[in-house]
């Protein structure tokens, strides 16, 4: 979620409604909000970053009430921009607009900036997919150029000299942020005079906007040109509604901003049979304009062009129930059966532990070599080629790291503590096993073949123990575990060692089993 601050005064201005109404709108439109000392915080999903700013979501709520929305178009300009051959593929793509006429403030500066920021920060991958600068037109002289460059000299936002391209990324603030992001080349806005912006990092001082600024310009670099264009149509839009004019940016062979809405067919059966419900044709029609949509009165819906999250009637469906009103849906029962079932069918095995005062506990299959080399487990794992995080990155073998690793969290737990798991291993393909450990002051290995034997009366088979060699194990304290002959599994007291390794103090005892090879039923 992006929480958008905004002032209670100003959007009741905006709209015309009470804070009452205000709140309840955002509320239908998905936007939870809190209200406290005049302003109000506004809970916006990442999917919708045309609400990141106090213009859109007056624009939205001045629609979801019926006060209709506005159209947005860019005028026809000279201005022009052209993408040097030197831009590399790390930020390829540059788009542009021109807004003139914003009755700019200290409120729509500030809401400026905070729309700026959450761009970043959300759809904008921290800068990274894209990049936003606004600029004081006045200060531009045209034609533009993007282009890599090694080395320029310019005077940086907030500072009083001139720096090099090296000096900014090691000495300013935003420089030292966002160096990372400019490993393969340095990204230069320049007009006719010097350096606009050095992005993804920082503009000129010299095209600073103040809130005497009335004539914008924005210019956004990244890795995604739908997006870029995407993102420039939410700023110009909110600009718009600011009272600003909108004029086109040439780019090369193409121009921007892109306000045409796009076109849509209205799958009316595939929105009733999402939603349960059937709505006629005119109705789908009012309730998307209730959240900004025009169509063409027979069977196309087009889309703001400020809305980035839609691409599938799925998403039509969904500003068509959001209209309806989600409280306004009455639950039903699907009218579909589907019979459920447990993930692994050994209730009776789970009852019994229980009743012998086991809890559950339900782990990842994924762990990694580190824990794996604690509990000295000596079988080949299986390895994820593209693990997301260090914590992930193989299979596990058996359920025992997993067991020792709930133990650890929970050492300071009273004693004893008992926990099983019913889970997927994985050596030489996919595995069920039940595991149980006990960890109390004083343990023995009777103790563990007692359990063993309630399991195997409830599960009805007969299991044979040898001594084993397993490691994991007190040397004469362990066995291994048969069945028909077959080796199924092992149990006794844990090595000191290995629980040392978990910072586990007390004893503990495990025993697992392979249950796939009972075939049970």
């Amino acid at each position: 979620m992006a929480v958008v601050t905004i002032t209670a005064s100003e959007i009741m201005k905006m709209t015309g409604l009470s804070k009452e109404q205000v709140l309840d709108g955002l509320g239908s439109l998905g936007a939870p909000t809190e209200e406290a000392e005049g302003e109000m915080f506004v809970e916006v999903t990442p999917n919708r970053p045309d609400l990141f700013s106090i213009e859109a979501i007056a624009r939205a709520l001045n629609s979801y009430y019926g006060k209709g929305t506005p159209k947005y178009e860019a005028k026809k300009s000279d201005y022009k921009a052209k993408i040097d051959s030197s831009v590399g593929k790390s930020r390829p793509f540059f788009v542009s607009a021109v807004v003139k006429g914003v009755r700019m403030d200290e409120s729509v500066l500030k809401s400026l900036i905070q729309l700026q920021e959450k761009l970043h920060d959300t759809i904008g991958r921290k800068r990274k997919k894209v990049a936003i600068g606004i600029h004081n037109l006045d200060a531009v002289e045209f034609p533009l150029i993007y282009k890599f460059s090694k080395e320029e000299k310019f005077v940086p936002l907030d500072f009083n000299r001139e720096m090099g391209i090296r000096e900014v990324l090691e000495n300013h603030p935003k420089g030292r942020a966002y160096a990372h992001l400019v490993k393969d080349g340095y990204p230069m806005l320049c007009d006719k005079k010097s350096v606009l912006s050095f992005p993804p990092i920082i503009n000129s001082e010299r095209t600073r906007v103040t809130e005497s600024t009335q004539n914008l310009l924005v210019d956004i670099t990244g890795t995604h040109e739908a997006t870029l264009s995407g993102v420039l149509n939410i700023i110009v839009c909110a600009l718009a509604d600011r009272g600003g004019e909108i004029f086109e940016v040439k780019v090369g062979k193409g121009a921007y901003p892109q306000l045409a809405p796009k076109k849509m067919k209205l799958d009316l059966n595939g929105i009733n049979k999402l939603l349960g419900e059937k709505y006629a044709k005119e109705q789908a029609f009012a309730n998307l304009a209730r959240l900004g949509w025009s169509n063409d009165g027979k069977s196309s819906v087009f889309v703001p062009p400020y809305r980035l999250d839609v691409s599938h009637y799925a998403d039509v469906a969904e500003d068509v129930a959001i209209a309806h009103g989600y409280n306004e849906y009455v639950p039903t029962v699907p009218n579909f059966f589907i019979p459920g079932s447990l993930a692994y069918n050994n209730d009776d095995v789970r009852q019994a532990l229980v009743g012998l005062g086991f809890l559950e506990v339900v782990n990842y299959a994924l762990t990694n070599e580190a824990k794996l080399a604690r509990a000295h487990e000596g079988a080949k794992p299986v390895k994820i080629i593209n693990p997301k995080t260090e914590e992930f990155t193989l299979l596990r073998t058996s359920l025992a790291v997993s067991l020792l690793d709930n133990l650890a969290a929970n050492k300071t737990h009273e004693l004893p503590v008992k926990i099983f798991e019913i889970g997927r291993a994985y050596e030489h393909g996919e595995k069920i096993h039940l595991a149980f450990a006990v960890s109390a002051e004083s343990l023995d290995f009777a103790t563990m073949k007692g359990i063993l034997q309630s399991v195997s009366i409830v599960i009805e088979r007969d299991f044979q123990l040898k001594p084993t060699q397993n490691k994991l194990f007190v040397g004469g304290r362990g066995a291994d575990i048969f069945y028909n002959n077959t080796k199924v599994g092992g149990m006794g007291e844990l090595n000191p060692a290995i629980l040392e390794e978990f910072g586990i103090e007390n004893p503990v005892g495990m025993c697992e089993i392979e249950i796939t090879k009972l075939k049970l039923q």
